[in-house]
């Protein structure tokens, strides 16, 4: 009896191990490797491939002279280029730190590949600045910038050659174009004091030591890395920020993944708030999704407790928050770049205008009011529509509404109490008992009006033109009642 107990336990534990076995099996089987190294690296790896396979072979694919063909040809590189940036983003928290760098750094290459047989295919005028006459009191930015380019060692100064950007430069308007930052990467380094604006859509955006400092840029269809900075305002929409070693700075942010902050103090944050013209348009360049916005969620890599908030950062208050923003230049003639000299284009800011700048609440106030009066408009015009059909239904007279608009014109006499009793007296033959007409007298002025009123239904005038004869027999009783009264 044991012995079969015990055979029975020792078969039920081996069906139930092989039942777990099984259902590991399965599971193992089903899972998509969706979010593993060796899945993300390679699905990488082949779309970059596809595109240098395609770059190698530009020359037999488009046709020679055609421009047309390769400009539809290098713009659908840098948008395959474009999402593949976007994927490499994405895949970032499963990635290695390294492997991510050289991702980066592998894509930056290929967009510069791609840029160069861009140039091959369709080569641009040299840019050049017309001769001019030194101006007095100016600094000489071209010898100053002469120098420092001479002490920097090799490597910076391929950095510079290579690179779309400011450097080194205090108290000044800085801007680039929309046609100048189109999927490039933009670097600024070391700016004091200057108002900086991009307008377009780049594919990354690097910050570094820049001090009082206000920059403003389009959609970013990649990451946004900020180290050094204080002091600093900075509008931008982005797919992901970094930020590192920054203190006493605002963001006004239109982000779709968390931003990060690390060795950060005392930085704010608050929803995007700049606007142009073409602005939708670069955020469809961009790939950015205007409807999520994740720009109150950030990592405090310093702050690892989840039940406090981190001291580092904090969420600007609306009262506090600014969008004044139209206090920079509009739109900018191109500012000097890193790859074309050493002159820079500055100008001063544009005061604001004498008209104060209308609130958010006072706007939405106008838009309800105006909201308003069109809806009062359209009532009104109903109701005058109704009313001009029921006009038209009138039998006999028909449409007495211009006969009404036009007597409002006409002055008629205030009649005094002595006159209407003489009145009421000529025409009943009697005088009335006190203010009251007795019933006999209503009946026969009643026989009188329905007789008269015949008699002018019958009348040939009134058949040719009803409103016409109304018309004249009203300014001749008027004319009468006058001549009675002199």
């Amino acid at each position: 009896m044991a012995e079969n107990v015990r055979e029975r336990l020792q078969r039920r534990n081996e069906e139930r191990l092989a039942i777990n076995e099984k259902r590991r099996a399965d599971k193992e089987s089903n899972e998509q490797p969706t979010e593993t190294n060796d899945y993300l690296t390679f699905t990488f790896a082949k779309e970059k491939g596809e595109i240098d396979q395609l770059l190698n072979e530009s020359s037999s694919l488009i046709e020679a002279g055609n421009k047309m063909q390769a400009m539809e040809f290098f713009d659908t590189l840098a948008g395959r280029c474009q999402k593949l940036r976007k994927f490499l983003a994405d895949s970032a928290m499963f990635l290695p730190s390294r492997e991510v760098q050289v991702s980066q750094e592998s894509l930056k290459s290929l967009q510069d590949l791609i840029n160069a047989k861009r140039e091959e295919h369709l080569p641009k005028k040299k840019f050049a600045f017309k001769s001019r006459k030194k101006e007095t009191g100016k600094p000489e930015v071209q010898s100053r910038e002469e120098n420092k380019k001479d002490n920097l060692s090799n490597t910076e100064k391929e950095f510079l050659e290579a690179s779309l950007g400011f450097k080194g430069i205090t108290g000044e308007t800085l801007t680039l174009t929309p046609a100048e930052v189109k999927s490039k990467d933009i670097n600024l380094r070391g700016l004091n004091s200057c108002n900086v604006v991009i307008y377009g859509a780049p594919s990354a955006l690097h910050i570094n030591a820049l001090s009082d400092c206000t920059v403003l840029c389009g959609p970013v269809g990649g990451a946004v890395f900020i180290e050094d900075c204080s002091g600093c305002n900075f509008v931008f929409p982005c797919h992901q920020l970094r930020v590192h070693s920054t203190t006493n700075s605002k963001f006004y942010l239109h982000v779709t993944s968390r931003a990060i902050v690390e060795d950060c103090s005392n930085v704010g944050f608050a929803p995007f708030n700049w606007d142009y013209d073409t602005l939708e348009s670069h955020y469809r360049t961009a790939g950015l999704d205007q409807s999520e916005n994740n720009w109150s969620l950030v990592n405090d890599f310093n702050w690892l407790k989840t039940d406090e908030p981190s001291p580092n950062w904090f969420i600007i208050e609306e009262s506090q928050r600014t969008d004044k923003w139209s206090s920079l230049p509009a739109i900018f003639p191109t500012a000097a770049l890193f790859d074309t000299g050493p002159s820079v284009t500055t100008e001063t800011p544009v005061k604001e205008t004498e008209k104060p700048k209308q609130s958010k609440k006072d706007k939405r106030k106008e838009r309800h009011d105006n909201f308003l009066k069109k809806l009062h408009a359209g009532r009104k015009l109903d109701e005058e529509q109704k009313k001009a059909k029921k006009r038209a239904q009138t039998p006999v007279v028909g449409d007495l509404e211009p006969l009404l608009s036009a007597l409002s014109t006409i002055k008629i006499p205030e009649i005094n109490k002595d006159q209407k009793k003489a009145n009421n007296s000529a025409e009943t033959g009697k005088r009335p008992k006190g203010n009251k007409m007795s019933r006999k007298a209503r009946q026969a002025l009643q026989a009188r009006e329905v007789a008269h009123f015949q008699k002018v239904l019958q009348h040939p005038a009134y058949h040719a033109n009803p409103l016409a004869a109304i018309s004249e027999h009203i300014k001749t009783a008027i004319q009468r009642e006058n001549e009675n009264q002199t």
